[in-house]
């Protein structure tokens, strides 16, 4: 995993979010990717597109919680990678 061995130690703590973002990307992922093939291959029959959005399966609101811990994780990351920059002195990579 790319978190353990090509970042510094500090970084072990994002493998709990590293780890749900897994989880929920593989909830749906076959769904998902052929969603995404039937929006970017255009079909004359939308029915797929139509299955995925609709139905128990609450696809959106997964969406939703997928973009919610994307975002947690990398607000998280940028902020591992700040304080690792002051650290080390890479102030051309700190962003303020």
């Amino acid at each position: 995993m790319l978190i353990l061995n090509e970042r510094p130690h500090d970084f072990i703590e994002l493998i709990p979010k590293v780890d749900e973002l897994g989880s929920l990307m593989k909830k749906h992922s076959n769904q998902l990717r052929r969603f995404r093939n039937n929006i970017f291959h255009l079909r004359e029959n939308h029915r797929e597109v139509e299955q995925f959005l609709e139905g128990q399966h609450n696809r959106l609101k997964w969406a939703e919680e997928l973009q919610i811990v994307f975002g947690e994780f990398f607000s998280e990351y940028r902020v591992l990678c700040q304080f690792y920059y002051i650290i080390e002195d890479r102030k051309e990579e700190f962003l303020m």
